[in-house]
């Protein structure tokens, strides 16, 4: 395999989510990366979804490149549930449909892929959200349900 001397660049790809229980099937997410190779293969970069299960909003992306493997962090700016439905709400908007005191500005837990590349313009691999709880101000949690899946990505510009 050649090695992949520049990653700079934009990449599109799409992510899926494994089957879970209580969780209806979703279609995989279209998203859009635009990274910059930094030193020690450390790279950055910004990501925005498409489709109609879409985060809005533009997330950061920071990770790791170590040819063949890459592994990177998205953090988006506000936390997104699926609801038993299907449904995607903001976490705002869960709130005020659970009638729920909690902080609006939660973010979005961060999401951890991990993968490798099959050459220099292609990568396919996995992601996870770990679960958690989310504080409310009255001193309850919700409980967080993790979520994973799989992902690919392809160079579109360099």
């Amino acid at each position: 395999m050649e090695v992949l001397k520049k990653f700079t660049g934009t990449w599109s790809g799409s992510y899926g989510y494994d089957p879970a229980e209580n969780m209806p099937v979703r279609d995989s997410t279209p998203f859009t990366l635009r990274l910059k190779h930094g030193w020690f293969g450390r790279f950055k970069g910004v990501v925005n979804e498409s489709g109609p299960n879409a985060m809005p909003e533009t997330g950061a992306i920071r990770g790791r490149l170590s040819f063949p493997f890459l592994e990177f962090t998205k953090i988006m700016p506000i936390a997104y549930l699926s609801l038993s439905d299907g449904t995607v709400v903001s976490w705002p908007e869960y709130l005020r449909l659970r009638n729920l005191d909690g902080d609006p500005k939660l973010p979005h837990p961060p999401i951890i892929y991990k993968g490798v590349f099959l050459d220099t313009s292609r990568a396919e691999g996995v992601w996870i959200i770990m679960p958690g709880r989310i504080p409310l101000r009255d001193g309850r949690a919700l409980r967080r349900i993790g979520a994973s899946g799989k992902w690919e990505i392809k160079r579109e510009t360099d």
